[in-house]
């Protein structure tokens, strides 16, 4: 938010356009940065946009080997194992350098909302689970799944359908999906005992332990 608001105060709205098509966002970085800061401050500045997606590149890494092992079931104590998982994992994402920037951004974002999404379903589900008010979350994430949904099935980088189709086509399978997460949900919750870790998860663990021992 602070680079977007340098740039609407730095730059015209058409200079900005030919700035980043002339030598990507990295020009305008570069271009605030020395202007705002000078020569040793806006170095600085550009030393930390440069740190900034390399830590978060390694977080995602790690994180991306750490969930693979997990469905997997597979230890990462050992070395061979840990590289087992992270090679691949840097090959397909060597290969991901050699795409177009620009239609691999807009993957990206959609996979962004996407993931919001997902994340609206499971904050849903908890709170259904709890027996509190879930349509705070529900309600946005049902326009999340639809809007992604529609995005995926009309734009070149996914199915490319006619608009009002991918329109009408979003709509079936967001509620067909809404109906599968509604019934899951009922499902697993007649599932859950008044003692489950999942509805008890206010308390400590010597509490829940204390609270099975005593049902049980």
């Amino acid at each position: 938010m602070i680079w977007a608001a340098a740039a609407m105060a730095f730059y015209q709205a058409p200079v900005l356009s030919g700035v980043i098509a002339e030598g990507t966002a990295s020009l305008a970085v570069e271009q605030i940065a020395r202007h705002y800061l000078g020569a040793v401050g806006g170095t600085f500045a550009i030393l930390g946009v440069i740190v900034l997606p390399i830590t978060s590149g390694d977080t995602a890494f790690r994180s991306l080997r750490m969930i693979i092992a997990d469905y997997l079931n597979i230890s990462q104590k050992e070395i061979a194992k840990r590289l087992m998982i992270t090679i691949p994992i840097f090959i397909l994402s060597i290969m991901l350098t050699f795409m177009d920037f620009n239609i691999l951004w807009r993957y990206f974002n959609w996979a962004n909302q996407a993931t919001a999404a997902i994340a609206l379903l499971v904050s849903t589900r908890y709170l259904f689970l709890k027996g509190k008010n879930y349509l705070v979350t529900l309600v946005p994430a049902s326009f999340m799944l639809y809007a992604v949904t529609v995005y995926i099935l009309n734009e070149q980088i996914g199915l490319g359908l006619n608009y009002t189709l991918s329109l009408i086509i979003g709509l079936f399978i967001a509620i067909g999906l809404l109906g599968l997460f509604w019934y899951s949900g009922l499902k697993q919750k007649g599932q859950l005992d008044s003692t489950h870790v999942l509805l008890n998860d206010h308390l400590s663990i010597q509490e829940v332990r204390a609270a099975r021992e005593i049902v049980l």
